[in-house]
């Protein structure tokens, strides 16, 4: 019962990474300096986490897996801490990646960026339609 708690959680915060933002907001004057800035960071994000994510699939997969055929708990611990190693990865990567956009941002415009939890600086693009 403890380990389908501990997946489940696992699960959940893995969702939370990975769900689309809805909103559609765009960070008040931006200059083509601050782009400038911009573009190479967020490339640089784009890089690292694409790997992760992808990592964090497999080791997902793996715990899956040894939940199912009812694998020995230490293995299953083990395929835990992985996933929560990666997870905690993207992290650390997402937030680098926040500490580095404010950093080129005005004041004004960390505010909006803060209130409006932006994750992408020229609007999210997934959900233009």
């Amino acid at each position: 019962m403890r380990i389908k708690l501990l997946v489940t959680i696992s699960f959940l915060i893995m969702g939370l990474f990975v769900t689309a933002q809805k909103k559609n907001n765009k960070i008040p004057g931006i200059t083509k300096e601050q782009r400038a800035k911009i573009k190479p960071i967020r490339k640089e994000k784009q890089s690292k986490i694409k790997p992760l994510r992808e990592k964090r699939k497999t080791k997902a997969e793996a715990l899956r897996s040894l939940m199912q055929s009812d694998g020995d708990i230490s293995a299953i611990n083990t395929a835990i801490d992985e996933l929560t190693a990666v997870n905690n990865e993207i992290q650390k990567t997402n937030a680098k990646f926040h500490k580095d956009m404010m950093a080129v941002l005005t004041p004004e415009q960390v505010t909006f960026y803060k209130a409006n939890k932006i994750h992408a600086p020229f609007g999210n693009r997934k959900n233009k339609k």
